[in-house]
């Protein structure tokens, strides 16, 4: 599985490569913004924070970088996919009895996009959702899980086919709980993936999402 992350996230990393020398002409010159209606193929890289908001990772933050390949339909509308790596410090993660881990995610995900306006400068609404995998030490308490999140950014062009981004969002990301951890989540959820739910028991975590990137 770890394989198939790192082949994943190496082939994201080609794919941003490819878009940026396929834009670097087209950034040259007088700035059109007829010329970025265009369908095209355009990488976005981001770093940022998530600020935990649930009881187990309350006031807590974790680095984030993302990056994502998508193709732009119109001067409006994107759709692409997407991955990175979240990481908090050695408490990122409270459990109950005052113990504490550090957590590490890989989230892979699908993203659309929409901007508004026809100017330099526009407003933006973007919607995710995907799996993250959570990676800690040999013993983790949580386990992977899906994850939505929603955006509201605003999008300045520095060049004709590159911007600078900059959202705000709220993600909800529900994580998987190792039956031995069982015991150390108060607020654990009953669980998911057979019809009686005795599979896994889960915990839901909220965040606050800060990123600012370019698009290219």
């Amino acid at each position: 599985m770890k394989k198939l992350i790192l082949a994943l996230i190496g082939a994201c990393i080609l794919l941003s490569a490819y878009a940026q020398t396929d834009t670097v002409a087209a950034t040259k010159g007088k700035f059109d913004f007829e010329k970025t209606k265009n369908p095209r193929y355009l990488s976005t890289d981001e770093i940022g924070t998530l600020i935990g908001l649930s009881s187990h990772t309350a006031k807590k933050t974790y680095f984030s970088y993302q990056t994502i390949n998508e193709w732009q339909f119109d001067r409006h509308v994107y759709v692409g996919a997407g991955t990175g790596l979240e990481v908090s410090g050695k408490k990122g993660v409270l459990l109950d009895e005052g113990n504490s881990q550090a957590a590490i995610m890989i989230p892979l995900y699908c993203e659309i996009r929409a901007s508004f306006l026809s100017k330099r400068v526009s407003p933006y609404l973007s919607a995710k959702t995907g799996y993250s995998f959570y990676l800690d030490s040999p013993d983790p308490s949580l386990v992977g899980g899906g994850f939505v999140e929603g955006q509201v950014g605003l999008k300045t062009f520095i060049a004709r086919n590159a911007s600078f981004n900059l959202s705000v969002g709220y993600r909800m990301q529900c994580l998987a709980v190792a039956e031995k951890y069982a015991s150390q989540f108060s607020d654990i959820e009953p669980g998911y993936g057979t019809p009686g739910g005795n599979t896994k028991t889960v915990e839901y975590f909220n965040f606050l999402s800060i990123h600012a990137g370019f698009c290219y």
